[in-house]
């Protein structure tokens, strides 16, 4: 006998509907399977604390599976049938999408029996945030890790030269590094706010250079991820230079949080970490920007000026919360889209003022 079988294998992306709502997602399970005329033996879920829920079921035609990450509006989806046609698998799959209402998906459909094989392996694949993908080759592979926080890249592109990416996103690379670190710096140097600087992220050392060559005389580079650190300063002297070892540098190891906790007097604060935390934390994504946005605010000097890489240019529910957000402590708010050529788009940078 010949094995055979249909799989989904799909995320939802910001989906509309409480993905921690354990009992309608249960039912919404239930339903589904007996509405798309699959044989439901049984369901089982679980509720993680503080959030998050599994529920699997096992059918005649093999199993579904979902699996929810509330504070990130995301769900990961999974049917497998062994059915020769994918009809049901297909009709599952939107009776779902109809109940969670996600965005945006992302779907892979397999066919499984066969043996199979990932050949492809020398490229990076990163994301956009309109369903878009930026594939880079991988000339070399300079660097792989795991730290305790995220996968950790550094490759040797034929454009662009050498790339740092994180859990998959490209986060810097030696040809396109200037218009970046020049976007968050720029800036602060016209107000010649260069007493004391904090970089909330940076651990490419990148912006800290830049910051070096205009002049500031106290910078704080906080970083979570020492891994992170490490492997820029092996692999990538061309975009940190000496920042890491230059005496107006002070390396924190630290969440960006704990650090707000307890240093205050800042002329200004880069905000170089990623505007969708879900990762990172548990918190609802608004809540934990609100939060850390009003610390920021807390920390600079009267007229104290942050500046911030946001995201790319289409994706507008970040920017407008953003634009909410920085409403509640700063004034003079700057929006700046900036091309820069290692994302392949355009990228949104924000400065603004305290209030």
């Amino acid at each position: 006998m010949r094995p055979y079988g249909n799989q989904i294998v799909c995320e939802f992306l910001n989906c509309k509907f409480d993905l921690n709502d354990e009992k309608t997602i249960t039912e919404m399970v239930r339903v589904g399977i007996n509405k798309c005329r699959l044989g439901l033996i049984k369901v089982v879920n679980h509720k993680f604390t503080p959030i998050g829920l599994t529920v699997v079921a096992i059918i005649s035609e093999s199993h579904v599976a979902v699996h929810t990450f509330p504070e990130a509006k995301h769900a990961s989806i999974d049917i497998y049938t062994c059915s020769k046609t994918p009809e049901p698998t297909n009709a599952l799959l939107e009776y779902f999408r109809s109940i969670l209402k996600p965005a945006s998906t992302r779907t892979i459909r397999i066919k499984r029996g066969d043996e199979l094989e990932i050949n492809d392996t020398n490229w990076m694949i990163s994301y956009g945030s309109i369903g878009t993908e930026t594939r880079y080759h991988i000339k070399d592979r300079i660097f792989s890790g795991h730290s305790k926080y995220q996968k950790i890249d550094i490759i040797l592109n034929d454009s662009f030269g050498k790339m740092l990416f994180l859990d998959d996103d490209v986060q810097i690379a030696e040809i396109g590094d200037a218009e970046y670190n020049d976007a968050l710096v720029s800036p602060i140097a016209e107000k010649k706010l260069l007493n004391k600087v904090a970089i909330l992220g940076g651990g490419d050392g990148g912006v800290a250079k830049e910051l070096i060559k205009r002049g500031a005389k106290d910078i704080y580079l906080i970083d979570i991820d020492e891994m992170v650190v490490a492997a820029c300063r092996e692999h990538l002297p061309s975009i940190c230079g000496d920042a890491f070892e230059n005496k107006k540098v002070k390396v924190i190891i630290d969440d960006a949080n704990n650090f707000l906790e307890h240093h205050e007097g800042f002329d200004a604060i880069i905000y170089d970490l990623t505007l969708h935390p879900e990762w990172l934390t548990v918190k609802d994504r608004e809540k934990f920007l609100r939060d850390i946005f009003a610390k920021i605010s807390r920390n600079l000097n009267k007229d104290g000026l942050v500046s911030i890489q946001c995201c790319d240019v289409y994706d507008t529910d970040t920017i407008n919360m953003l634009k909410d957000i920085l409403r509640r402590s700063f004034k003079k708010i700057n929006f700046v889209p900036v091309f820069v050529r290692p994302f392949c788009v355009e990228w949104m940078f924000a400065n603004a003022v305290k209030k």
